[in-house]
């Protein structure tokens, strides 16, 4: 029986008590969905809560590594170590054995010599263990219920978290046994609604509210994984970020081609005609002919064509919400509730709650009209 299903949302704040608890977690997910980037997310909430600068360990250098030996420098960071348990081989965890007079010591590698530092404050993250082998889950046992490994007892505030795809993800997982399982906490990591995505899209670095209305419009493709799925490419949160990382500068007025290629690649091709389609509708919508004019908006009638007007209007505040938000508002006026209240969302993550809100309290037609006609859908 599969463990407790949760959302995002709700993983995060299960994983504030379990690490308050120092208690050990295995998540499980299908792939791409953010199991990884939901606990990395967690960590650099922590880091902030405690005062220390968050540093994900395998970006720094080894001359950096080498200096958290020092104490008073290791106390300014919480370490996120991304430990990928398929590539481990048991002695990375134990060691490497050497004579010691009549004895045989271990001397632990640098990333386990930190992690039994008095002052270490640390998210050790086993990515994938449930492929790394049966001899390296076997080091682990004393990890996850002990935080020890060997003679080497980690510190305090080391938090240990795992994360692994299902049996049904075709993944060729390597099953725990039981009483290692039974040393972890478990939850299941659900596939985010489309909201849930499209919120977390937009306020990333690649925020494309192309995507963001295709998948409103078209919610199944946030993820279309099938475990006897013949394509080597599909979609998921995790490759669709990807997709907005390679497109968002590109424009499918003119490189429809390349975004296609590109969609397909990342993507699979049902995700890239689907694409596609929508793409070429933003080329019957004349949004800055509908932001002077917005009572044009009658004229569209198809879901679609609406779809690809909020998806226009959206990317067009990015950078011009204090010379636009007036027009944006006259859109939404004339914009059914549905879309409207799409719109203001991606546009209050784009631009920040901060500005989306003071822009809100100087316009007349938001004060007068829109608050009472959205507002409560809108969350206002």
């Amino acid at each position: 029986m599969a463990s407790l299903e949760v959302s995002h949302l709700e993983l995060g704040k299960l994983l504030k008590q379990f690490r308050a608890k120092g208690i050990p977690l295995f998540v499980s997910g299908a792939t791409g969905v953010g199991k990884s980037e939901t606990i990395l997310n967690d960590s650099k909430v922590y880091a902030t809560e405690i005062g220390r600068e968050w540093v994900d360990y395998k970006s720094i250098s080894s001359e950096q590594k080498r200096a958290l030996l020092n104490p008073v420098e290791l106390s300014k960071y919480h370490l996120f170590i991304d430990i990928r348990t398929a590539l481990l081989e048991p002695t990375d965890l134990m060691g490497i054995p050497f004579a010691e007079g009549d004895f045989v010591s271990w001397k632990p590698n640098l990333m386990m010599k930190l992690l039994s530092m008095e002052e270490i404050s640390a998210t050790a993250f086993f990515d994938e263990f449930n492929l790394g082998s049966r001899m390296v889950q076997n080091s682990a046992y004393q990890i996850v219920l002990d935080k020890a490994i060997g003679e080497l007892k980690f510190g305090r505030d080391v938090f240990i978290v795992s994360a692994g795809n299902r049996v049904e993800d075709g993944a060729n997982i390597i099953e725990m046994a039981m009483p290692l399982k039974n040393r972890f906490a478990h939850l299941t990591l659900s596939v985010p609604t489309n909201d849930e995505f499209v919120k977390w899209l937009l306020n990333t670095q690649y925020p494309d509210t192309r995507i963001c209305s295709l998948l409103k419009f078209a919610p199944e493709l946030v993820f279309n994984f099938k475990p006897n799925l013949k394509e080597d490419a599909f979609a998921t949160p995790r490759s669709i970020y990807k997709l907005a990382q390679l497109t968002h500068d590109l424009d499918e007025q003119t490189q429809l081609p390349l975004i296609r290629s590109l969609a397909n690649a990342v993507c699979g091709s049902p995700f890239a005609m689907k694409y596609e389609g929508f793409l070429k509708l933003t080329r019957k919508v004349d949004v800055d002919e509908i932001l002077n004019n917005p009572k044009k908006v009658r004229e569209l009638k198809e879901i679609d064509l609406k779809y690809a007007l909020v998806s226009g209007v959206a990317s067009k505040m990015r950078g011009k919400w204090n010379d636009l938000g007036e027009k944006c508002f006259a859109v939404c006026d004339e914009l059914e509730e549905e879309y409207a209240v799409f719109l203001l969302k991606m546009v209050k993550e784009i631009v920040g709650q901060a500005s989306f809100s003071n822009r809100c309290l100087k316009s007349d037609l938001w004060n007068n009209k829109l608050s009472t006609k959205i507002a409560d859908l809108f969350g206002a």
